[in-house]
């Protein structure tokens, strides 16, 4: 299902560096995404609720805009399939957001998706294998003292970045992971890791997507080890 080109679209990256999603006739608004999912979407109430729950700080913090939301939405629900399996698709966006992780590479996995007309259980399977490995990418940059600015007060070699960049270079990374394990490279082969991630973050700084001194930085402090542990532990591969 990964993709051919390389990384995320277009489209997505300006949505997140221009913090506004462009849309033909009028703004779209929270409400009209909070009426769609909860009385339009055929989704349990329950699980209507918490994905509600989740979207709508985010829409209001700025992390997600309400068109992009609801163009997700309305096209999820006019896809055939099982509701189970779409209100399962729409708790993986769910669950990332509540562990606070960037999510517009799961949503153009769940457009990819749709587009080539893949069932819905293998897109499922695909984001909630690629939401472990995004996952890890934030915890491995967190550990490795690199956080978002102003989350948390620090002393020593802390880098901060703002969120829109943190949430770029994470996203990009777990993406390059993503697509490298769907070429079946091995996910044992560290330098080769490395190589994947390294390549995708200077070419985005050659067409100036995240700076060349935030990619420098992000390099220095990551490795082909902790990625390929990333990799291994999401495909439940034994480590010995």
């Amino acid at each position: 299902m990964r993709r051919k080109i390389t990384g995320i679209t277009l489209v997505s990256i300006l949505l997140i560096l221009a913090g506004r999603a462009v849309v033909a006739a009028e703004e779209i608004s929270a409400l009209e995404v909070e009426r769609f999912l909860l009385v339009e979407m055929e989704f349990s109430p329950t699980g209507a609720m918490r994905m509600w729950a989740a979207i709508e700080p985010a829409i209001t913090d700025n992390r997600l805009q309400a068109a992009l939301v609801l163009f997700f939405l309305e096209r999820l629900d006019r896809v055939s399939g099982p509701i189970a399996i779409k209100e399962k698709i729409g708790l993986v966006i769910t669950t990332a957001l509540e562990d606070d992780l960037p999510v517009v590479l799961l949503i153009d996995e769940i457009h990819e998706g749709l587009a080539r007309g893949i069932r819905l259980q293998l897109i499922l399977r695909v984001i909630t294998q690629q939401r472990k490995i995004i996952s890890g990418v934030r915890d491995l940059l967190e550990a490795r003292r690199i956080f978002i600015t102003n989350t948390r007060e620090e002393e020593g070699e802390v880098i901060f970045l703002p969120r829109e960049r943190f949430d770029l270079v994470v996203m990009h990374i777990a993406d390059a992971l993503g697509i490298y394990l769907a070429a079946e490279g091995d996910p044992r082969h560290a330098a080769a890791l490395y190589a994947t991630a390294a390549e995708r973050l200077v070419r985005l700084s050659e067409i100036e997507i995240i700076p060349t001194a935030i990619v420098e930085l992000v390099l220095r402090r990551i490795d082909g080890e902790a990625l390929s542990e990333i990799v291994v532990d999401v495909l439940d591969i034994d480590q010995d």
